[in-house]
């Protein structure tokens, strides 16, 4: 809570100070997954099922209180340049021939770094504020995503063995379906967030 709850209030504080606009990024874990099917929309009652969701959650309760023209963004599955992420993981071990176990029964929106930076810059030039969803569209299982990384770069996808949650245990809690719709962004005619696919196409191949 201090760095995702507190900090933000504190943040909020000096961006008033310097007159500066707020933006704050969230996550899908505010959600608990029990939908299965649609896309959870931004003004879908939140149900955080972790500490870390909960206390993003209380982050973008902090935003919105104390910076009321703020931009909440709320991402997921999360890829990039640079540190440790999901699909280099997944196609250097694919391409090393190294066997991996990938779960099938989580869903969610692949989400390239670039596209909702891009997306966060098209939402602060149209003065926007308030809560969106900022994926990339369309949605699949953890497994599919590692298939889709693997043959990318060129890897051995029958090394990726599926798996239910169940045989691979976690510490914190993790909602099974967190596929989340860019609704705002597509009414307000605002979308910048291309499709999953194309975003790992251009993230594996350019990097």
């Amino acid at each position: 809570y201090a760095v995702n709850a507190v900090a933000v209030r504190n943040l909020c504080e000096a961006a008033n100070n310097a007159g500066a606009r707020f933006v704050h990024y969230s996550t899908d874990f505010v959600f608990d997954g029990e939908r299965m099917e649609g896309g959870y929309r931004e003004f879908d009652p939140v149900n955080p099922l972790s500490i870390y969701g909960k206390s993003k959650y209380a982050g973008e309760v902090e935003a919105t209180r104390h910076c009321p023209n703020s931009i909440i963004l709320r991402v997921a599955w999360l890829y990039g340049p640079g540190g440790w992420n999901f699909s280099d993981w997944v196609a250097e071990q694919t391409t090393q021939g190294n066997e991996i176990r990938i779960v099938t029964d989580q869903f969610g929106c692949p989400t390239w770094v670039g596209d909702v930076s891009a997306q966060t810059q098209s939402l602060l030039e149209a003065g926007a504020s308030g809560i969106y969803h900022s994926v990339n569209t369309g949605s699949c299982s953890r497994y599919d995503w590692a298939l889709e990384a693997a043959r990318i770069a060129g890897g051995d996808v029958n090394k990726i063995k599926p798996i239910t949650s169940e045989e691979f245990p976690q510490k914190a809690p993790r909602p099974k379906y967190s596929v989340l719709d860019n609704f705002y962004l597509k009414t307000q005619r605002l979308e910048r967030m291309r499709p999953w696919q194309e975003a790992l196409q251009a993230h594996l191949t350019d990097s």
